[in-house]
C-alpha cells in the first residue's frame, strides 16, 4: 500500500479551515528500522536482518514516511531497502531461506502459501508460493489478484530460474482479460494460445445477444423523450415505484442544490435497470420500467438523518451519493442515512448496513452493520459505493470518535458468500474544522487488483 496526503481546499479556503490528518504510522517500526540501518553500517548484517524481518512479521500494515506527505507499507520499505543493498540481500535470503522452505512445506491453503510470499518475499521459497498461488487464483478466474501476484514477482532475485513458468502465468492473465503491468511479450502469448488450441473446449450452448445493435436506418427518429421514469419508494411508501409519462415531474432522479435529497444512480445490467434510494434496492425492467424486485430494509426515516433535512451550516452535513455495485449474481448496496457530522461525536448515529442480494430476484444473502464485523466499530457508519471483485466485497466506513472530535476512515474486505471480515485497512484519521457546512465523504475505484481511495481531507490511497 502507498498513500499520498495533500490537503486538497479551495484556496479561498484555507485559511478559513483547519485539518488535521493522521495516519497509521508506528514508532515502534520506525524505532526498529533507525535499528537495523544503524547495525548495518556497523557490518553487524545478522542482528540488522533480525530487526528487519521483525518488521515484517509484527508491523507489515503500519506505514512509513518516505518523504513528505507519501507513505508506505513498512514490508514494502524493507523490501525496497533489501533490493538496494546486494551483500544484504544476499545475506537475507542465505539466513531467511530454510525457515521459509519449512513454511512452504507444511502450506497447504491459498491463505498459507499467501503468508510465506508475505513474511519472506525475496526467498525462493516466496517466488515458489507466489507462482502456485498465482495458478490457483487463474484457474479460479481470480484473474485481477493473479495479475498483481504475477507483477510483485517481477523484480524477484531468483525468477530467471522459473522465467518460462513466470511468463506462461503472465500470458495466461493477459489473455485472459486481465492484463498485467508489464505487456507480455508477443513470443510469451503465441505460446500460450499454441497451448490453448490443444486443448478441447467445453460444450456451450449457443447463446443470443438480445441487444446487438441493428442497423441504424431499422430504427425509427424518435424525440428526445423519457420512456419512463421513477420516483423513490422511500418518498411514497407502498406505491408503485413507476410513473407514467403523462405524471412525470422534473428532476425526479436528480438532487437539487444542498437540499439533502437523495440522488439515485441506477447501473445497467443485462435487461434490468439496479437503483439505491438508500432505504431500499430496486430492479426494473430497462424498457417498460415496470418493478422486477424490491428489497426494502424496514428502516423508517427518524430525526437522527441527516440527509432528508436541512442542517445548520456550522453542524454541517455529508453528501452521500451512492449506487449499487453487480458481480456475476451478486448486488452489493449500502443502505441507511450517513449521520449528521456534528453526531459523529455522538453514539446516535443513524443505522447504515452493508447488504448483499441476489440479482435473479432480489433475495437477501446477508446484511451487517459495522459493529458486526467489530465492536470497535460500533460508532461507525458504512457510506459510499461497495465494490465486488474476486469473491469480495470491498466497502468503506467512517468511525466517529467522542474524545477530541477524531472521525477515522477505514477499508473493509468482505467475503461476498458468507459476510465474513477478510481484512481491514485504516486510511487516515482527521478532525475538519468548522465551517464546511457539506461534507464529501470517500470515494473508492478499483483497477488491476488494486483499490484507489480517495478521502475528502485530502488522502489518496492505493491498496
Amino acid at each position: 500500500m502507498w498513500l499520498v496526503l495533500t490537503l486538497a481546499l479551495p484556496v479561498a479556503a484555507r485559511d478559513q479551515i483547519s485539518v488535521s490528518v493522521y495516519v497509521e504510522d508506528s514508532p515502534v517500526a520506525q524505532d526498529l528500522l533507525d535499528e537495523a540501518a544503524r547495525l548495518r553500517e556497523q557490518d553487524r548484517v545478522v542482528e540488522s536482518i533480525s530487526r528487519y524481518q521483525q518488521v515484517i512479521d509484527e508491523y507489515a500494515a503500519k506505514l512509513m514516511s518516505i518523504e513528505a506527505g507519501l507513505y508506505v507499507d513498512a514490508a514494502l520499505w524493507v523490501r525496497n531497502q533489501l533490493l538496494d543493498d546486494a551483500s544484504l540481500l544476499e545475506a537475507y535470503r542465505r539466513l531467511q531461506q530454510p525457515l521459509a522452505a519449512s513454511v512452504l512445506s507444511r502450506a497447504e491453503t491459498a491463505e498459507q502459501l499467501a503468508d510465506v510470499l508475505d513474511r519472506y518475499p525475496l526467498t525462493a521459497a516466496a517466488l515458489d508460493a507466489g507462482l502456485r498461488l498465482a495458478a490457483e487464483d487463474l484457474e479460479s478466474a481470480r484473474l485481477d489478484d493473479a495479475a498483481v501476484i504475477l507483477d510483485a514477482l517481477a523484480d524477484h532475485p531468483d525468477l530467471d530460474r522459473s522465467a518460462d513458468r513466470w511468463r506462461l502465468l503472465r500470458a495466461a492473465a493477459a489473455a485472459f482479460g486481465a492484463p498485467t503491468q508489464a505487456v507480455p511479450d508477443q513470443a510469451d502469448l503465441e505460446q500460450f494460445d499454441q497451448w490453448r488450441g490443444s486443448l478441447r473446449p467445453p460444450d456451450r450452448q449457443t447463446a443470443v445477444d438480445l441487444f446487438d445493435p441493428s442497423p441504424a436506418q431499422d430504427w425509427p427518429t424518435l424525440p428526445a423523450q423519457a420512456l419512463w421514469s421513477i420516483q423513490s419508494t422511500t418518498a411514497s411508501p407502498g406505491r408503485n415505484p413507476v410513473t407514467p409519462l403523462h405524471q412525470q415531474r422534473p428532476n425526479l432522479l436528480a438532487q437539487r442544490g444542498q437540499d439533502g435529497k437523495q440522488r439515485l444512480m441506477p447501473v445497467v445490467v443485462g435487461d434490468r435497470v439496479l437503483v439505491n434510494d438508500v432505504r431500499s434496492v430496486m430492479a426494473l425492467d430497462r424498457f417498460s420500467g415496470r418493478a422486477l424486485w424490491v428489497y426494502r430494509s424496514g428502516v423508517e426515516s427518524t430525526a437522527n438523518d441527516a440527509v432528508g433535512r436541512r442542517m445548520p451550516a456550522s453542524r454541517g452535513m455529508y453528501l452521500d451519493p451512492r449506487s449499487v455495485a453487480v458481480r456475476g449474481s451478486v448486488v452489493a448496496a449500502v443502505l441507511g442515512r450517513a449521520p449528521a457530522a456534528h453526531q459523529l461525536r455522538t453514539a446516535a448515529l443513524g443505522q447504515t448496513w452493508l447488504t448483499c442480494l441476489d440479482l435473479a430476484d432480489g433475495r437477501l444473502r446477508w446484511r451487517l452493520t459495522p459493529g458486526d464485523l467489530d465492536p470497535a466499530y460500533h460508532n461507525s457508519f458504512f457510506h459510499s459505493t461497495p465494490i465486488v471483485r474476486g469473491g469480495r466485497i470491498f466497502a468503506l466506513v467512517r468511525r466517529g470518535q467522542t474524545a477530541g472530535g477524531f472521525n477515522a476512515s477505514f477499508v473493509v474486505a468482505i467475503d461476498a458468500r458468507s459476510g465474513r471480515l477478510l481484512w481491514r485497512r485504516h486510511l487516515t484519521s482527521s478532525a475538519a474544522g468548522r465551517g464546511q457546512p457539506v461534507r464529501s465523504l470517500a470515494r473508492m475505484i478499483y483497477d488491476r487488483g488494486r483499490l484507489f481511495v480517495a478521502d475528502a481531507v485530502g488522502s489518496v490511497a492505493c491498496i
